[in-house]
């Protein structure tokens, strides 16, 4: 008898966008294709369609959409993108249900409810993520629908909702999801590849960058102004005037002309394009900066603490509620500024920090723990490869 297929639904509407978010799907992507198929639904601006089988397994379907999903939009075109997208994206999961066992929405709307309505059609397990809190975060947007009240009683029947902080926990319960299906997920780091380096390697990461001066401050992530305060950062970095010392602003994203014209008038500041491997500017750097207005369990926050660099991170309410060793949270400008300087002008606060938020990680973020937990939730510890 022919063991059924077992694989993964992945349905994320930013695949292909330039962020800690997408590589966090990315990786459980690949980790899904090593345990049995992986399938990955995801949407892009236009008519087309296109299919793509990566190296690892992964199969990537890009489907069309009315509009972008990386940013909001106004509400009726919102609505026809919502209805549009989930649509299409219900009849390719049906269309493709030899390949998967469990749908995972890699959000609410409308990752959450493609995965729910196929799941249902089915008669199969679906799982929900959130991973953003806030006025512009799952929740949130779910709730912007017209339709939102019959979504809700949709996603309800979720197996499980992923979450990565107690704060997004508490806002999905607050949704009307049962609380005894929230399931806390910390988000892992690769601890061999993220390592602190010594200051010979330092240095050698520097001349291979190209990046001169006496200390290197980097951000590494999305050039999004809506979310991501690259404008304060910048004002702070002027204010501070840290003589020697290079700003590193390493990412792409819809704002990036934006942000480049602010930079061109401040000493210091370098940028660079987007980098699929981030690991040589955090052995350049001597710290690390998010500054941001909501975050949820930012990625980049993690892989800079794994390197053994301290961090000035926006005091967002997530963070001043769980503020993790490693950091000083900032404010306002003048928060920032103050923060920049103290980091600057003290080699030993820096490796305290630096040092503290290692052992943080060590303790929480080990990616091959936070792994097999994902394995074990989407019940992939027996799966085989279906057949082609």
């Amino acid at each position: 008898m022919r063991a059924e297929p077992r694989g993964v639904l992945l349905v994320a509407a930013t695949f292909d966008a330039r962020g800690g978010l997408q590589r966090r799907l990315d990786g459980m992507a690949a980790l899904a294709a090593r345990h049995g198929a992986a399938t990955v639904l995801t949407w892009r601006r236009g008519l087309r369609w296109s299919r793509e089988r990566r190296p690892d397994g992964v199969e990537v379907i890009r489907l069309p959409a009315l509009a972008g999903w990386e940013r909001d939009h106004a509400p009726a075109l919102a609505f026809a993108n919502a209805a549009f997208s989930v649509a299409v994206g219900t009849a390719a999961a049906l269309a493709l249900r030899r390949r998967w066992h469990v749908a995972f929405g890699g959000g609410l709307n409308p990752e959450g409810v493609v995965a729910a309505t196929a799941a249902r059609l089915l008669g199969r397990p679906f799982l929900l993520r959130t991973w953003l809190p806030g006025s512009f975060g799952n929740v949130a947007r779910l709730d912007r629908s017209p339709l939102a009240p019959a979504l809700r009683r949709l996603l309800h029947g979720a197996t499980a909702v992923v979450t990565e902080t107690p704060e997004m926990g508490e806002e999905v319960v607050a949704a009307g999801f049962d609380p005894r299906r929230i399931v806390l997920q910390d988000v892992g780091v690769s601890l061999g590849r993220f390592t602190p380096v010594d200051a010979a390697a330092r240095q050698a990461a520097r001349r291979e960058l190209g990046l001169d001066g006496d200390g290197v401050v980097v951000y590494c992530g999305r050039f999004d102004l809506r979310q991501k305060r690259l404008d304060l950062l910048l004002e702070a970095w002027q204010r501070a005037e840290l003589t020697g010392w290079r700003l590193v602003l390493v990412g792409s994203g819809p704002d990036r002309t934006a942000v480049e014209r602010r930079a061109a008038g401040v000493d210091g500041v370098v940028l660079r394009d987007w980098q699929e491997d981030v690991v040589p500017y955090l052995a350049a750097a001597d710290a690390a900066v998010l500054p941001t207005r909501v975050e949820g369990n930012a990625g980049g926050v993690l892989e800079a603490l794994s390197c053994g660099l301290p961090m000035v991170v926006s005091a967002t309410p997530m963070y001043r509620r769980l503020a993790p060793p490693g950091t000083i949270l900032a404010g306002g400008v003048d928060d920032w500024v103050a923060a920049l300087r103290s980091l600057a002008g003290d080699r030993a606060l820096r490796a305290r920090l630096g040092k503290a938020g290692r052992a943080w990680i060590e303790r929480r973020h080990d990616s091959d723990e936070a792994a097999g937990r994902l394995v074990a939730l989407l019940g992939l510890e027996d799966a085989v490869r279906p057949a082609r």
